[in-house]
């Protein structure tokens, strides 16, 4: 139990006997305490020193006792208050119970009667309090106590006394006024002039939390809440839980509109709608896929609003508020989000030039991917012409040229910054080392001008480094990981230096380093763990720790080696690559780009009009699967990436059981009859590879081993019948897209397995049609990657499905449609098929919706109900591409 400051004790002592510490808040230490004059006991809460130390004591005692004439059933009283040895505190009755935060932490949602009569009473006392001139301005759950079930609202104007006690240098403090998750978008902007409907706002964001579960916006920082506030609307709450009557989910609309004017004018009004069945809110409402797509809906000034000097000391101060000052990043950061071209693009990634004052963008659109270019002071994007199909962007040392990968022609180009017509880099295959470009990992262009990346090596398979001059030229092999079955990614050189900086893969699961290569000596150095490595070439090393958070460190070139202690600049980054790769790009200068992780995703119903809702809130929730009954959905939680835990959701009543097992798993597989189910476990034995396993999908029974070996084996399908399966058999000693191919095996052993097809491209996500006669694949041939449709077993003749791409694809519950992802990942759309003796013929493709709300994987992240009602997908509540410009900037003491 914390010990209580003696010089507190002595200083109270004649007044109040301080028995114990209750708890520690953003801005208070309370103390639980008898009052020696009235013999009672009471709660003390004790200021900060840093806070009291740069409030004015007298003016703070003085507004304080503005609160004290308060009187209602529903609120604390405010006994006492001062000033002693240096301390600020008040003294407010002690009350046996919990907090709503506390109820709301052991049951999650409370019961919607429950939920509305709290949210009445603790409306009827801000009612009074507002009569008398009284704004809380602190609304939550902490600040509601429970005493035999009646509600008691604590800490009335304490913010505002804290507030005008300091007179305007709140940021000196590091403190926010406001708790992020409930404060109004007024308070989020900085505004001064706080009225009664601000408290609505968090009133009904309370509410909002109690009946879903989840406040209204939520985030990794208190940044994102904030800009969440100002820039996002909630989501509607019966979408989240649909037995909310509507006129309580039409009072919580209104309660929490961006614009006071468009709120209740009083709590009592906001009370009297929850209770009037006939109410209706004029709010518009938000559709849930459209309001969550790749960008948040923000108009220009609001946009502008958030980047003003006001919104950015508030979230300066929040920052500070809910991080120790030790591990905080530095704060002359800025924060934005990054919105996409149009509604109908998507930001797939973003890279930052050298000086940070310029962005280009992998934008997907109806006709596939291009590339964007916008300065980083600018709103609009602008296409750049010549760029179809581009990805893995990358920048020049010094700016002036900007390099693509070419996915239709399977070739890597650079263009001027300043514009001109794209120059293909002719890179000579001659000799040994035939590298197929198809495999091309992240590029990295040094002021040597040669340019480094990461491909499958082709004689073993394992991704190594290669180096090319920026011009063209032979292919140069920098390191041979296939040695010691060891992966090497994402290169990055150090400016000015000979020495590049990449993520290093080894057999041991979770084993990730970050290394440094001398190209001068060929020698490589572990530094440490991580991955995502880059350097700003003045001593500093950026790169991501395994869960998701970027740090910086001090980086010694001529001793290689990292120095000091990690810093904290972002968390909750995205990780792709099975968690070997964080989503981040950042500048010399310190311009950081980012694509925010997966801190809370959803396994959503979805309509056919892509109109969905919420089975499921839950870390990094990947590849849902229908049982073929229809009553139970399969999916992995994820620890990083594409592999975790094993879970079954049962419709019937909402609950979910773990399939626990010792190694990650991915791609669960229904059995036909629904009472087994496949998956990969990832490491199996004492080496990379993954193997394929099965189990009764109740929990109970052994695992059984199905396929293993020396290579991978991925995407298990059963086939109709449950006699064999399909799977995609990645080959560890194969180079680039031949280490992919689709196979068969009968499930009673009594032949090996035999592959379906074996070429030179990469053929993977096979999946069976509901009659077992068609197979649904995906491969490269022709350079991109699109879908396809065989006879099976026969494997007779083969229709392309997709135009200009696809992926993921599998069937409608009849078998007449076959769903996948094309133009540019962009929209799912439904492929109307006949059949003609061992022929498919495609009659129809249409757009069902756009997936800027679905997360992507590398493995299939949606199913089809087999009832035929709509689908079951990943959804991510924070999937947005953000900006940090100055993320390397000190603040100066």
């Amino acid at each position: 139990m914390p010990e209580i400051p003696s010089r507190l004790a002595t200083a109270l002592a004649d007044r109040y006997a301080i028995e114990r510490q209750l708890g520690e808040g953003g801005m208070a230490t309370v103390y639980l305490a008898t009052d020696r004059k009235h013999d009672r006991q009471v709660a003390l809460k004790v200021l900060k020193p840093e806070l009291a130390a740069v409030l004015g004591a007298d003016r703070f005692v003085q507004e304080i006792k503005t609160t004290a004439s308060l009187q209602h059933p529903h609120i604390l009283p405010l006994f006492d208050s001062g000033e002693a040895d240096g301390f600020l505190y008040y003294v407010m009755p002690y009350i046996e119970g919990e907090t709503l935060r506390e109820l709301l932490d052991r049951e999650a949602q409370l019961g919607i009667d429950e939920a509305v009569t709290l949210t009445v009473e603790v409306a009827d006392a801000l009612h009074e309090a507002h009569r008398q001139g009284v704004i809380h301005r602190d609304i939550k759950p902490e600040n509601i106590l429970l005493h035999n079930g009646r509600p008691m609202v604590a800490d009335f104007g304490i913010a505002l006394a804290v507030s005008a006690a300091a007179g305007g240098r709140m940021t000196e403090t590091g403190l926010s006024l406001g708790t992020p998750y409930y404060m109004s978008p007024e308070q989020a902007t900085g505004e001064k002039n706080i009225t009664a409907r601000s408290d609505v706002y968090s009133l009904a964001s309370v509410l909002y939390e109690m009946l879903t579960g989840t406040p209204p916006h939520a985030g990794a920082t208190a940044q994102q809440i904030i800009m969440r506030i100002v820039a996002d609307e909630a989501r509607p709450v019966a979408e989240l839980r649909q037995s909310v009557p509507a006129h309580v989910a039409a009072a919580v609309a209104k309660g929490l509109q961006k614009l006071p004017a468009d709120r209740f004018g009083s709590a009592a009004d906001f009370a009297a709608a929850l209770q009037n069945p006939g109410f209706a809110s004029t709010a518009a409402p938000t559709s849930a896929v459209d309001g969550r797509g790749a960008g948040p809906t923000v108009s220009r000034s609001t946009a502008a609003a958030v980047l003003g000097l006001a919104v950015v000391a508030t979230v300066l101060a929040a920052w500070g508020w809910l991080r120790p000052v030790a591990s905080a990043a530095p704060t002359g950061a800025v924060e934005f989000y990054l919105d996409p071209p149009d509604s109908t693009t998507v930001l797939f990634w973003v890279e930052p030039s050298p000086d940070g004052r310029r962005l280009v963008a992998v934008v997907g659109t109806d006709g596939g991917t291009q590339l964007y270019q916008r300065a980083l002071d600018e709103r609009d994007w602008r296409p750049v012409p010549g760029t179809d199909g581009a990805r893995l962007p990358f920048f020049s040392p010094d700016g002036a040229w900007v390099g693509f990968f070419s996915e239709p022609e399977g070739v890597l180009k650079r263009m001027p910054t300043t514009g001109g017509a794209p120059q293909t880099i002719a890179v000579s295959r001659s000799g040994t080392l035939q590298l197929d470009l198809r495999t091309v990992g992240d590029v990295s262009w040094g002021s040597n001008d040669t340019l480094v990346f990461a491909a499958a090596d082709p004689e073993l398979g394992w991704s190594a480094l290669f180096r090319v001059g920026a011009g063209g030229g032979p292919i140069e092999r920098l390191t041979h990981p296939g040695d010691s079955m060891r992966l090497h990614l994402q290169p990055s050189h150090v400016p000015g230096s000979e020495l590049v900086l990449f993520t290093e893969v080894s057999p041991l699961p979770g084993d990730l380093q970050i290394a440094a290569l001398s190209l001068e000596s060929g020698a490589i150095t572990r530094l440490g763990p991580g991955i995502s490595p880059s350097s700003d070439g003045q001593g500093t090393i950026v790169y991501a720790t395994p869960d998701g958070i970027v740090v910086y460190q001090g980086f010694n070139e001529r001793t290689t080696s990292l120095e000091g202690t990690p810093r904290h600049l972002v968390e909750n980054v995205q990780l792709a690559s099975f968690g070997a790769v964080a989503l981040f790009a950042i500048s010399p200068t310190g311009t950081l780009v980012y694509l925010e992780g997966s801190g809370s995703e959803e396994l959503m119903l979805v309509s056919w009009e892509g109109i969905s809702r919420t089975l499921v809130s839950a870390p990094r929730i990947v590849h849902p699967r229908y049982s073929p009954s229809g009553d139970r959905i399969a999916y992995v939680r994820s620890a990083g990436g594409d592999t975790g835990d094993l879970w079954v959701y049962t419709m019937a009543d909402g609950t979910a059981q773990r399939l626990s097992f010792d190694r990650p798993v991915a791609d669960p597989a229904w059995s036909w009859d629904g009472r087994t189910l496949g998956f990969s476990v990832v490491g199996s034995g004492d080496s990379v590879a993954a193997a394929l396993y099965r189990r009764p999908a109740d929990g109970t029974g052994r695992v059984e081993q199905v396929v293993a070996g020396d290579d991978n084996f991925w995407q298990m399908a059963f086939v109709p019948g449950d006699r064999e399966i399909v799977f995609r058999r990645q080959r560890t000693g194969s180079a680039g897209p031949d280490a992919g191919d689709l196979w068969r095996y009968a499930l009673d052993g009594a032949s090996d397995a035999v592959p379906l097809f074996e070429t030179p491209a990469l053929e993977e996500h096979g999946t069976l049609s509901p009659d077992g006669r068609w197979i649904a694949y995906t491969s490269d041939e022709t350079g991109s990657v699109e879908v396809y449709v065989r006879s099976y077993p026969d494997l007779g003749g083969r229709t392309l499905v997709s135009v200009g791409g696809g992926s993921w694809p599998t069937w409608s519950a009849d078998g007449s449609e076959l769903l996948y992802f094309g133009q540019g990942q962009s929209w799912l759309i439904a492929a109307t098929l006949s059949y003609d003796g061992p022929r498919a013929t495609v009659e129809d493709r249409r757009r069902l919706f756009r997936s800027g709300g679905f997360r992507r994987q590398a493995n299939r992240n949606y199913d089809v109900d087999p009832a035929g009602r709509g689908l079951v997908m990943v959804g991510g509540t924070t999937a947005r591409v953000v900006a940090r410009v100055g993320a390397l900037v000190e603040d100066e003491d």
